[in-house]
């Protein structure tokens, strides 16, 4: 008895997750989709119910391999470029940086009178990180104080004022839905607008409650933390770039190894290589860490990149926490030890740097939070 308990259980529980997904991602036009997604609530339901009368495995199994080919296709649901998007999400955010000047190209500045009649504008900027002063952090409540969405807005000394924020990626006369949201409903994008822009259409348009909270922070943090926002994605895919091109230099060339192997720009080639797969895994945790779809498996979006994230396969002990970061071990240098870590092969070896125990020393605890990696902090 027990046992058919157990097994109804997991066909009842796996029934709640399939149902909404098929209903939310299966593309068939309305309503086909909720059609088969009550076709599989029936199925479940008849199989929970051979199952208590009869006892018999075979509806479990059939239940089971069905199961099967559904997570086989909702693994395979990826994140697309390719739709006609909403006017104020139709753009990416495109950064370069210049010494201490960033441009940025398709900054949102519309002119809102209601949610579906305003003046668009797309613009590029130029922001002097010199002439940056404040850091605000803007929670907009727009579905009851449960839920609230983040925005962070930088002000400079000449009046410009600059907020991003990661907005679901809405289809024309697509709305929000937080129960669709979990299960691959939208795709995200990041956008920079004007505060005149994105808070006031949050405000005065669509009626939510609006906080802003200074961020006291030194102007490096400061400088910091907008590179982070404003080129991150930028950064990320020009190493991203450095790495296919080295790995078709190395692997994919028209002569043969042999009549290259003592070449030194196979060296050089493995090098690039090597370091930009560094570049790219340190700077990946961070949109991990905030991408929960990530952390299950799924395919991980970053730009026009398609990255199939597998930290399962990490040396981390099955309990360990999410890093706080990602180090090169090749930068690792220790007093007293003359060698160093260096690779020679392909790829790059990583160390974790991980929060300390809830258990350590508070003393640790305090060395760690205060942002020095010395070795009490490793």
């Amino acid at each position: 008895m027990m046992g058919r308990a157990a097994w109804a259980l997991v066909l009842l529980l796996s029934s709640l997750w399939a149902v909404p997904a098929l209903h939310h991602r299966l593309p068939l036009p309305a309503p086909w989709g909720s059609v088969v997604a009550g076709g599989w609530a029936l199925f479940a339901l008849a199989a929970i119910w051979l199952l208590w009368r009869e006892g018999a495995a075979r509806p479990v199994l059939a239940y089971g391999v069905a199961f099967a080919l559904l997570l086989g296709w909702w693994v395979r649901i990826a994140p697309s470029d390719a739709r006609v998007w909403a006017d104020d999400v139709a753009r990416h955010l495109e950064a370069q940086v210049e010494g201490g000047v960033v441009l940025l190209s398709n900054v949102r500045n519309f002119d809102w009178r209601s949610d579906t009649d305003y003046t668009a504008r797309w613009e590029a900027r130029r922001f002097d990180l010199d002439r940056l002063r404040t850091v605000d952090m803007a929670l907009s409540y727009g579905m009851g104080p449960p839920i609230a969405h983040t925005l962070v807005s930088f002000g400079f000394d000449d009046g410009q004022r600059i907020v991003f924020s990661v907005e679901i990626r809405k289809q024309p006369g697509e709305s929000f839905s937080a129960v669709a949201g979990l299960f691959k409903q939208y795709e995200l994008s990041l956008v920079a607008a004007d505060e005149r822009d994105i808070l006031r259409v949050r405000t005065n348009v669509r009626g939510e409650d609006v906080y802003l909270y200074r961020v006291q922070l030194a102007p490096a943090a400061q400088r910091a933390l907008f590179l982070a926002q404003a080129a991150h994605e930028a950064v990320l895919d020009a190493w991203l770039e450095t790495a296919r091109h080295a790995y078709a230099y190395l692997f994919l060339p028209p002569r043969k190894p042999r009549e290259r192997a003592l070449e030194d720009r196979q060296t050089q080639m493995r090098d690039y290589y090597n370091d930009a797969v560094q570049q790219t895994v340190t700077r990946l945790l961070k949109v991990y860490s905030a991408t929960p779809a990530a952390q299950r498996g799924e395919t991980l979006a970053v730009g026009g990149w398609r990255i199939a994230s597998h930290a399962d396969d990490s040396a981390l002990p099955p309990d360990a926490p999410m890093p706080d970061e990602l180090l090169p071990a090749s930068s690792l240098r220790f007093t007293g030890l003359r060698n160093t870590c260096r690779r020679e092969g392909f790829g790059a070896e990583i160390v974790a740097v991980l929060p300390p125990p809830a258990d350590a020393d508070p003393a640790l605890r305090r060395h760690a939070l205060s942002g020095d990696r010395g070795p009490a902090a490793l």
